[in-house]
């Protein structure tokens, strides 16, 4: 357990989770939309905390790697439906477009 001196000696150290985790975890997280959308598609779930949670029990060594998995699979879809194989992202259209994937999920699902 870090002591008061550690805290001192680095200021990202989280004194709720004890580690350098950059989040701060006594602040209310602010959830990327896009990681919103990955609980809507892909695990048909609205609550990011659980689907976070689950990941972070199915990947011990990264919690993040489904999400990062999946993103890259979404990206090459919307490349894919869209035909834009060779020009830079658009991250802008590209959220929209899975923005209304989520939606759409989450409508099939019945939530409001």
């Amino acid at each position: 357990m870090p002591t008061e001196a550690d805290f001192a000696k680095d200021p990202n150290l989280c004194r709720v989770c004890h580690q350098w985790c950059g989040l701060r975890c006594e602040r209310p997280r602010e959830w990327n939309p896009r990681f919103l959308a990955y609980c809507a598609i892909a695990h048909d779930d609205a609550d990011p905390e659980k689907v976070l949670a689950r990941d972070a029990a199915s990947s011990p060594g990264g919690r993040m790697a489904p999400f990062v998995v999946w993103s890259s699979q979404q990206v090459s879809a919307y490349r894919q439906e869209t035909r834009r194989y060779t020009e830079p992202l658009d991250h802008v259209d590209f959220g929209a477009w899975l923005a209304n994937r989520a939606i759409a999920a989450m409508t099939a699902r019945g939530a409001k």
